[in-house]
């Protein structure tokens, strides 16, 4: 029996076995050829499209941070992309992490190394572009740490991908996970053919950007993308069905008539474009929001406080374990601290001595702003909490 493929003019016609036996085996010799990586030869500009609309409207809602972001789109553009590729000998390839379903929060990729779905990658320590690595590396290098960003934003952007927010088999490797679908990539109906070009992307507004943390981004994205809206055509339950436990796969529907939307089969252009229009606006809104967090994250409200010219320069180490000692150089008397979140919360308070060991209060990890004052002077300054040891 031919499977069923839409070319560019999306009418659909058949294609025999010896047709895919020929495709399977051109595709074979393309990723053996060393001059060549798959991606070469695969359509992957979708993700750097959606950074770089990000940027623009992030720079238009927040003016003060325009100039910079600028200046680092294209570290943003290129972290999203490599994502997609890079890989080490302890995580495997990073692609295995970018999974995230809001119905069995701790369901993660079957075929990753290590169990861990894309909230907690992009958080733990041994990922070479978590959050708090981007975050570290910003006064050092802000090219290195835009470009770490931009990894971090590949995973919020691929929750967007209802087979993410599924936990849905697609990609190179997994034809044989898809029922009825026999071809050497499986490329889900959706992310393959949801458009990503202007006509999407200046839907997005600067207006709707929203003002949250990453890892409220990172759940508001999947439930956005699995869940159905009658108004945009968008019914992701018709296709998608959610792992029955965490370790397993989730599932395509079977639709319409017993057989699973393999390949191109089953979803048409028409529809596939009302997606694009309902969840790529929305996909860049989260991502500038994304990068306002970690501008505020490496910016914090206060920061740029001038330290007066009388006052020893009080140092606290960074980064700290939660519930370790804090270590600090430069205090010679007494000191308060006040540790705020990067919306300018007060989460912490403590009483600093030369003579007294503190420790750091129990706080998610993440940046912090230490608003130190003593003497009647006060000055700031950005500390990473890490998570404790085990």
């Amino acid at each position: 029996m031919g499977t069923t493929v839409i070319p560019a003019n999306g009418r659909c016609r058949a294609v025999s076995a010896a047709a895919r036996l020929l495709l399977a085996a051109l595709l074979s010799a393309l990723l053996a050829t060393p001059a060549l990586a798959w991606w070469d030869v695969w359509p992957n500009e979708a993700h750097q499209a959606l950074a770089s609309r990000s940027a623009d409207i992030a720079a238009e809602r927040y003016p003060a941070m325009a100039a910079e972001v600028a200046a680092n789109r294209d570290g943003i553009m290129s972290g999203t992309h490599y994502e997609d590729f890079d890989e080490d000998e302890t995580n495997g390839p990073y692609c295995d992490y970018s999974g995230y379903c809001v119905a069995v929060p701790g369901a993660w990729w079957p075929t990753s190394r290590r169990p861990l779905h894309a909230i907690q990658w992009v958080h733990d320590s041994l990922n070479p572009n978590n959050w708090t690595a981007a975050v570290a590396m910003y006064p050092n290098s802000k090219s290195d740490s835009y470009h770490m960003l931009g990894h971090v934003l590949h995973n919020l952007q691929d929750l967007f991908i209802p087979s993410h927010a599924h936990i849905a088999p697609h990609g190179s490797g997994t034809s044989g996970l898809v029922e009825n679908h026999s071809w050497p990539i499986y490329a889900d109906n959706f992310e393959q053919w949801c458009e990503v070009t202007d006509n999407e992307l200046n839907l997005a507004q600067a207006s709707r950007i929203p003002e949250a943390g990453l890892d409220t981004l990172m759940v508001a994205a999947a439930a956005y993308s699995s869940t159905d809206n009658e108004s945009a055509a968008f019914y992701p339950s018709l296709y998608h069905a959610v792992p029955d436990t965490a370790g397993a796969w989730g599932r395509y529907r079977p639709y319409p008539s017993g057989s699973y939307p393999c390949g191109y089969d089953n979803i048409d252009n028409d529809h596939a474009n009302a997606w694009s229009l309902y969840i790529v606006p929305r996909c860049c809104e989260g991502a500038a929001a994304a990068i306002r967090a970690f501008y505020v994250a490496c910016n914090p409200p206060g920061s740029s406080e001038l330290v007066p010219r009388n006052l020893p320069r009080l140092r606290i180490d960074s980064p700290v374990s939660a519930g370790s000692p804090l270590r600090f150089t430069g205090l010679e008397t007494s000191a308060t601290v006040a540790l705020l979140d990067v919306t300018g919360q007060t989460v912490a308070r403590l009483n600093l001595s030369p003579s007294r060991a503190v420790l750091c209060p129990s706080l998610p990890t993440g940046t912090y702003v230490c608003r130190i004052t003593t003497g009647g002077d006060t000055f700031t300054q950005p500390i990473v909490v890490v998570a404790r040891p085990r």
